[in-house]
């Protein structure tokens, strides 16, 4: 298992250039292991007084109970016999033979901007922050953090309560309710900076979530406002300042899974739920919004940046919707995949342009928005189901997209080059060069592996030099090694060199084989074409 669930963009210029470095004492954290372990302990009673009729939670503890969780603190850090810290050193020290290189990555340009990257690999969860530079095409992981579950939703917000700084936190919705906010300023740290909700045994005073959360939107307009949106049907609206929760919205008849604020009116929140509806919120009042009907659950949403009365939204059915405000009904809606809608992304900066991907792993370019659209291009985006997609919000150019591919599920694509060759070429050419087309993608600067260093040989050769081997090929058995070694890290150990060669050839083969079947496809369609004229004639 290895997948990219969320990606949210940072604006540059926000965070700080050096970022802080936790240095803990022994005795902070021998103090913080302890209270981790005491917290695990509550949660565990908490969760005893419900009925558990097949005593499942006892599944997996051990007699040795001095170990905690593995996403805990307690597996992080783990004390000597005689409660004393073993001897560690600080990874994220400069050293004095540190190279130049080295050292630049570890401070953040203005010009930076940050991609928050939620990696889930196995049983291990991951908040990675990457640094990209659109100028030098610098692409690297910072640093990351260690989450204590699997992430399903990030928003980035720079309202630091309490603070008359500019802050640069990153609000995470998981499988539990309660919101976790972390300071991506700080390297290292253990905990978030603050959380949203309360636990199960605190009492039932204001409003809180009781199941997983699933969208998260923060109010740029309004500054010190939070909204989210859980499986338990509710919509919650959150003072930042006061960390609680002030309005319930609980019009939905089944799970929240969208919410998307309006870029210029501070008041009008736009919402989507698993019970088909399309909602948008006056906010200002509690129960004051309109309702549009829809084909399948609500996934995606995004507001009209050319039309501030209009959004798009797109469903599990794979259907893509139009909705006017000062309309009852929606102003077109268009069957566009087969699959569920996972992103949708418009910018004023490329005018009547729609860009949605969904799980079939391609990305969709739709044109004339206003009145019939129409798809322009398509793109295979390469990086196994696609799971989500955001836009840069300094190069509106500049997209990235996660997706379910274990050797790749990260991908950065500029949409203004990426579509070029094929609007120019004829279908035919299409067809003959797919295969040349897909040999300049994996070598284009677009594509993460260049960033990686892992780039593949780009030397073009003829078609008739290339076959497809018969011969069955073996399923790759990876060694076990961490994402790190894998992605990050230029090796020369000769195991890792030769799985990367037989991933390289894997991949030659299976484009192979696709040419072949699509070719016999087309002599296929032929032959049929052939046999309609013969009857027609007859």
């Amino acid at each position: 298992m290895n997948f990219v669930p969320c990606i949210k963009w940072v604006t540059s210029g926000v965070a700080k250039s050096n970022p802080e470095k936790i240095k803990l004492s022994p005795d902070e954290l021998k103090r913080l292991i302890a209270e981790e372990r005491q917290q695990e302990k509550e949660e565990e009673e908490d969760e005893g007084e419900e009925q558990d009729e097949y005593k499942m939670r006892d599944y997996d503890k051990e007699e040795d109970a001095t170990v905690s969780g593995a996403m805990g603190l307690g597996s992080v850090a783990v004390l000597d016999d005689d409660m004393s810290l073993p001897t560690q050193i600080n990874q994220h020290e400069i050293k004095l033979d540190e190279s130049d290189s080295e050292i630049d990555n570890e401070i953040i340009r203005k010009d930076d901007n940050l991609l928050l990257v939620g990696h889930v690999q196995d049983e291990m969860s991951i908040l990675e922050v990457y640094v990209y530079n659109h100028e030098s095409k610098d692409f690297y992981v910072h640093h990351d953090i260690l989450l204590p579950s699997v992430p399903l939703c990030f928003e980035w917000l720079s309202y630091d309560p309490g603070s008359t700084e500019t802050g640069n936190l990153c609000a995470i919705g998981d499988l539990g309710p309660i919101i976790k906010v972390w300071d991506l300023d700080i390297i290292d740290c253990l905990k978030p900076a603050f959380t949203l909700g309360k636990k199960k045994k605190e009492p039932k005073k204001g409003y809180k979530h009781t199941d997983a959360v699933l969208d998260i939107a923060w109010n740029k307009n309004a500054a010190h406002v939070l909204a989210s949106g859980s499986v338990d049907n509710t919509i919650l609206l959150w003072d930042l300042d006061e960390s609680v929760a002030t309005t319930q919205m609980s019009h939905s008849k089944d799970k929240v899974q969208m919410l998307k604020w309006h870029p210029h009116e501070s008041h009008t929140l736009l919402t989507g739920s698993s019970d088909k509806r399309v909602r948008i919120y006056d906010c200002r009042t509690y129960d004051s919004f309109m309702t549009w009907k829809v084909k399948g659950e609500v996934e995606k949403g995004i507001w009209n940046a050319s039309c501030p009365f209009s959004c798009f939204v797109g469903t599990s059915e794979g259907y893509l919707y139009n909705i006017d405000v000062r309309n009852k009904k929606p102003v077109w809606e268009m069957k566009s995949f087969d699959k569920e809608v996972t992103g949708l992304y418009v910018t004023e900066h490329i005018p009547d342009r729609l860009y949605a991907c969904s799980n079939e792993e391609v990305l969709k370019v739709f044109e004339n928005l206003t009145d019939e659209p129409k798809l322009s291009s398509q793109k295979q985006v390469n990086i196994g189901e696609v799971m989500c997609l955001e836009g840069n919000p300094n190069h509106h150019s500049m997209i990235a997209m996660g997706g379910t591919k274990r050797c790749k599920n990260l991908t950065l694509l500029n949409i203004e080059t990426a579509f070029i060759k094929k609007e120019t070429k004829s279908d035919e050419d299409i067809v003959d060069n797919e295969d040349d087309d897909e040999e300049e993608e994996e070598s284009d600067i677009d594509d993460v592996e260049e960033f990686f260093g892992l780039k593949s040989n780009t030397k073009k050769q003829s078609k008739k030099k290339k076959f497809a081997s018969s011969e069955p090929v073996e399923p790759f058995q990876p060694t076990p090694f961490s994402h790190l070694d894998q992605c990050f890290v230029k090796t020369k150990d000769p195991s890792l060199i030769k799985q990367r060669k037989f991933v390289k050839k894997q991949k030659k083969n299976e484009k192979s084989i696709d040419r072949i079947k699509k070719k016999k496809k087309q002599e296929k369609m032929q032959r049929n074409q052939e046999k309609l004229r013969k009857n027609k004639q007859k």
